[in-house]
């Protein structure tokens, strides 16, 4: 499994940690709330909820493990896998769909000067104001975190392919920066979709944050591998 010692020790000056807020159209209030841990090879990921599930992302096995506090069981995927499975949704979508969301033309705005940068087709939009990493490989990191969750979240009913937004995180990460916030906006017909994420980046992680990961680490040895 995963030893979160070795992670530590070779993460010294190279840990950050991002708090993730959704807030959905004009709502003031979250809608949910993530913390996202950085080491310098795995990224967990915690929905700050009553038994929220858990998502470890393991960069060098190319593995993602979806841990179930609640239900005291795990499930892995391999990041091949979730390559295929996209492939397989683009192939399966109808020709609509794919003209709107995985073959859409895709155009691209920077703003170096205010950090603001878009990617927009005809159908929708992703907007970033992003922020200088204070060292190189964060930006990378997160690049890599950001378009593996695009793509894990791909596989789950009703979400949007992660063509778009993959796209976004390369115009950023091509600019040296990560985002500290994102605003997504979907057309549909006459209906407009707004979904805002703010992220806050510290770059020391807390000795709460160092126990969670432990208890990460118990949970991978210990949960029931499930399908």
């Amino acid at each position: 499994m995963i030893s979160v010692s070795a992670t530590a020790s070779t993460a010294i000056g190279q840990e950050f940690r991002i708090t993730t807020n959704v807030y959905l159209e004009q709502d003031e209030k979250p809608s949910s709330t993530n913390l996202t841990l950085f080491s310098d090879s795995v990224i967990y990921d915690f929905v700050e909820a009553s038994g929220g599930e858990v998502t470890v992302f393991d960069l060098n096995r190319g593995r993602i493990v979806l841990l179930n506090p609640a239900r005291q069981i795990k499930t892995t995927l391999t990041t091949e896998f979730l390559l295929m499975y996209v492939k397989q949704l683009r192939q399966n979508a109808s020709e609509e769909t794919n003209n709107k969301l995985f073959n859409a033309n895709l155009t691209e705005e920077a703003e170096v000067g205010t950090k603001r940068f878009s990617v927009s087709s005809d159908n929708l939009t992703y907007t970033v104001e992003g922020a200088a990493a204070k060292f190189p490989s964060a930006v990378k990191r997160f690049q890599y975190f950001a378009d593996w969750f695009a793509r894990l979240n791909a596989t789950r009913v009703g979400n949007l392919p992660p063509q778009a937004r993959i796209r976004i995180n390369q115009v950023v990460a091509d600019h040296k920066m990560i985002p500290e916030s994102v605003t997504r906006v979907l057309k549909a017909g006459i209906r407009r979709q707004v979904v805002r994420a703010t992220h806050n980046t510290n770059w020391l992680w807390t000795n709460t944050d160092r126990k969670r990961i432990a208890d990460v680490s118990n949970q991978l040895a210990e949960y029931k591998e499930v399908a």
